[in-house]
């Protein structure tokens, strides 16, 4: 019987872990899109576009309060409860960084910056939804298909590496030929929350690698 308890609780907490992996995903592709359409001038789309972000923000939000409820509620049948709890934390978090990665592309009025330079904030971007994409796909495995979740994992761990990469080499140039120091602001508003979001990406990676020696 208890053991019958223990998996249901199990079931139901991964299931919201899907959920919310699932709004991640979105709202990063969202900030793609946001970029995306500085690019191509299309900038009276958006505040629309935000208003969506903000809505998967606080649909993240609200979910975030119902899995923690549930931890408690579950805990003493629930392995690795302490574990999903700063899994569930961190998730927020990487949806709060992308949140502040969007607002300030939509409200920043970045298409001032070079293309170049905003041509390099989408690769952050993208790579960043990337991650987070890898992420969604670990949970879902956390659920159907353990012993593949290690690739999952090494997955996102290059990803971050990736960003890290992109974001460090363009910092360094802007700063050594970028003559408006309002626009190098701008960028690095929006590319230091997009890194800090790969940086807790691979933090939950990492929450999930405990998992593994369980």
């Amino acid at each position: 019987m208890y053991r019958d308890v223990e998996l249901e609780a199990r079931r139901q907490i991964i299931s919201y872990l899907q959920d919310f992996s699932r709004i991640m995903v979105e709202i990063s592709g969202m900030v793609v899109k946001l970029l995306e359409y500085t690019m191509e001038e299309k900038t009276e789309n958006l505040g629309l576009l935000y208003k969506e972000v903000k809505k998967l923000d606080k649909e993240a939000s609200d979910l975030q309060k119902v899995i923690t409820n549930e931890i408690l509620k579950s805990k003493p049948f629930l392995p690795n409860s302490e574990a999903i709890y700063t899994l569930v934390i961190t998730m927020g978090d990487i949806v709060n960084s992308i949140d502040g990665a969007g607002y300030r592309a939509s409200h920043l009025s970045i298409e001032t910056i070079e293309n170049e330079y905003l041509d390099d904030l989408k690769e952050i971007a993208v790579k960043v939804h990337d991650e987070i994409d890898a992420f969604r796909e670990a949970i879902y495995l956390l659920a159907y298909n353990p012993a593949g979740l290690r690739n999952a994992i090494e997955k996102i761990y290059a990803l971050e590496h990736e960003v890290d990469e992109v974001y460090r080499g363009s910092l360094s140039y802007l700063f050594l030929t970028g003559k408006d120091g309002i626009n190098i602001l701008k960028w690095i508003e929006i590319a230091e929350r997009l890194e800090n979001a790969a940086d807790n990406v691979e933090k939950a990676a990492d929450i999930l690698t405990t998992f593994l020696m369980g």
